[in-house]
């Protein structure tokens, strides 16, 4: 593996939001689902994004 060739896993665009993650308590494991569980996520209709990307 060539390290100058990877993805900047920390890069940072423009407009685009942050997600922090959820860090567990010392000693206390952080279950997988916990980090992909989308509930706070609001559903989008995909005529809309659509829509916007076709300008």
């Amino acid at each position: 593996m060539h390290w100058a060739t990877q993805p900047d896993l920390f890069r940072r665009y423009s407009g685009a939001y942050l997600v922090r993650l959820p860090l567990p308590k010392v000693g206390r494991p952080l279950p997988y689902w916990q980090l992909v569980a989308a509930l706070w996520v609001a559903s989008l209709i995909l005529s809309g994004f659509l829509k916007l990307a076709c300008r």
